[in-house]
């Protein structure tokens, strides 16, 4: 749903070059990295950075980590992504 809200809105917005790379590139890939690592919490159980969905299971250590070191890494993604479209917006002059 996201994705496509920002689609929507990025006629209406200015980037440099860089920007609107860095920004469309951050944002597939926090849509789509938060898709699969999810998944693949949820099949192996992994629940320390999601205790409401793992409902009290636990996966191994190292399971752990990799699933909280993504899902970081989506939330970091995602707020620079953010922050790029709303300067982006702000730049935005209209026609």
């Amino acid at each position: 749903m996201f994705l496509l809200g920002a689609g929507l809105a990025w006629s209406r917005m200015s980037f440099t070059p860089l920007q609107e790379k860095l920004a469309f590139l951050l944002l597939v890939y926090g849509a789509y990295a938060n898709f699969i690592i999810i998944q693949s919490s949820s099949i192996l159980g992994a629940s320390k950075i999601t205790p409401i969905a793992g409902a009290g299971l636990m996966a191994t250590g190292p399971v752990e980590t990799i699933m909280s070191v993504g899902l970081i890494t989506v939330a970091i993604a995602m707020i620079v992504a953010v922050v790029l479209m709303i300067i982006g917006l702000y730049r935005y002059e209209g026609e």
